[in-house]
C-alpha cells in the first residue's frame, strides 16, 4: 500500500527531550505500539504549543521495517549518501516463502528540494543470495510529498526497482546498499549507491541463511 502522511498509523507525543552526552544534543525515547509486518516511515516534529523556545522544520523521513526473522532472509536499515546531496534512508526485509517467491517490504526515502520522495515496494519479482551479496527486485510506488506540509504532490505506480546489498561485517568491511528505479518506460528514474558506491554511513545489513538439519 502507498504511504499516506495525512493518515499516520500511530502518533506518539509530546515527548520530553532529555540531555545527551554532547552539548546541545538531546535524547528522546519513544515506545511504539506493536505494528504488523510492513514498511513504515517515521517523521519527527517540534510543535510550538509544546515547545515555545525553538522552532524548526520537520525531520527528514526515516524508514522503519517490522518483520518476523524466519528462514532465509535479508534485512537492513540505515542511510547512504544520495546523488541529491542529502541522505538516502532505507529499510527492508525480504524473505523466501515456501512457494519459492519472496515476500517482505522495501522503502527508500530521499529529499530533492522541497520534496520528500518515497519509493515503496508493492509487488515482488525475485530474490537471490550469493555469499555476502543479495539482491531483490519488484514493482513499486513512487510518491513525492511537500517536506514542510506533508501534502502529497505526485504519485505514480507500476515502476520497477532493484536493490543490491553486500553484508561485509564478517570481513571487517563496510556494508553496501544500491537501488535502481525504472519508470513505466524502462528508463532510469533514480539510482543511488552506484557512483559513488553506496557504503553505509549508518545502519546495518544482515544476510541470514536458515540452518539446515544434518
Amino acid at each position: 500500500m502507498p504511504i499516506d502522511l495525512s493518515k499516520p498509523v500511530a502518533v506518539v507525543g509530546p515527548i520530553v527531550v532529555g540531555p545527551g552526552s554532547l552539548p546541545g544534543v538531546g535524547v528522546a525515547v519513544v515506545a511504539i505500539p506493536l505494528l504488523p509486518e510492513n514498511g513504515y516511515v517515521v517523521l519527527v516534529k517540534l510543535q510550538t504549543e509544546h515547545n515555545p523556545y525553538f522552532e524548526t522544520h520537520p525531520s527528514d523521513l526515516v524508514s522503519l521495517t517490522v518483520y518476523v526473522p524466519t528462514g532465509d532472509f535479508v534485512t537492513g536499515g540505515g542511510w547512504i549518501v544520495d546523488p541529491s546531496g542529502g541522505k538516502g534512508n532505507f529499510g527492508f526485509n525480504v524473505q523466501y516463502r515456501k512457494s519459492g517467491l519472496p515476500r517482505g517490504q522495501s522503502i527508500y526515502v530521499y529529499r530533492v528540494g522541497e520534496w520528500e520522495v518515497i519509493v515503496k515496494s508493492n509487488a515482488w519479482t525475485g530474490m537471490a543470495i550469493d555469499g555476502n551479496h543479495a539482491f531483490f527486485e519488484g514493482k513499486c510506488v513512487v510518491q513525492r510529498f511537500n517536506s514542510a506540509t506533508g501534502e502529497l504532490v505526485w504519485a505514480e505506480g507500476n515502476y520497477q526497482f532493484r536493490v543490491d546489498v553486500w553484508d561485509n561485517d564478517e570481513s571487517g568491511g563496510i556494508d553496501v546498499y544500491q537501488i535502481r528505479v525504472l519508470d513505466k518506460n524502462g528508463l532510469t528514474y533514480h539510482e543511488a549507491g552506484v557512483n559513488p558506491m553506496g557504503y553505509l554511513q549508518g545502519g546495518n545489513i544482515i544476510i541470514h541463511l536458515a540452518k539446515t538439519k544434518a
